[in-house]
């Protein structure tokens, strides 16, 4: 009796192989978030250029207030478009992360970071803060949030900014933004093959 060694064929893949869906794929993953994330990084350009108008006084920002709001087919198609883009890249960006979680059949004993960063590997604790930042800040600049009898956006704004919980959020909310910028801008680049 000769002893045989059981040698794997390595499977083929053809046209009847199942294979996972799209969303199987890191790669597929990769780019829905780099595709919505192009959406949001414009917006976030365009608020920060919008909010500028506080810095010229209070008539004239909420003048551009009453503006945005008086042009509804810009407003309500934005604001579909980022709820889109917002739903898009944070269902994608968990499904990612688990999955990242579940390819690791066993935690490891010392984890050594080779070639990442403290922006890579928080990216989807930087997510949830902006996406708690987001639903307040709505909240916050439609009067929802404060007891307030005034109509001004402006003084709203500057209400809100007094209370220490809110301004905390505000500036981790910022804080988080860059920290998911840093590392998702450059990971955009990556996957679109911009940057290699």
């Amino acid at each position: 009796m000769t002893g045989r060694v059981k040698v794997n064929k390595p499977t083929l893949i053809t046209r009847e192989t199942k294979l996972p869906s799209g969303w199987g794929y890191s790669v597929m993953r990769k780019l829905a978030l780099s595709l919505s994330s192009i959406l949001l990084i414009v917006f976030i350009f365009g608020h920060w250029a919008g909010n500028l108008n506080l810095l010229k006084g209070e008539t004239v920002f909420n003048d551009y207030v009453f503006w945005l709001n008086n042009h509804l087919l810009l407003h309500y198609g934005v604001l579909i478009a980022l709820l889109f883009a917002v739903m898009l890249h944070s269902v994608i960006g968990l499904i990612h992360y688990l999955h990242n979680r579940r390819s690791r059949q066993s935690r490891y004993h010392h984890k050594r970071y080779l070639k990442t960063n403290i922006a890579a590997r928080s990216m989807i604790f930087t997510g949830a803060i902006l996406l708690l930042f987001i639903l307040v800040h709505i909240a916050h600049m439609r009067g929802w949030l404060l007891d307030s009898s005034t109509e001004s956006s402006y003084q709203n704004l500057h209400l809100g900014l007094q209370i220490l919980p809110l301004f905390s959020l505000y500036l981790l909310g910022q804080f988080a933004l860059a920290f998911h910028l840093y590392h998702g801008v450059w990971s955009l680049f990556q996957t679109l093959g911009i940057y290699h």
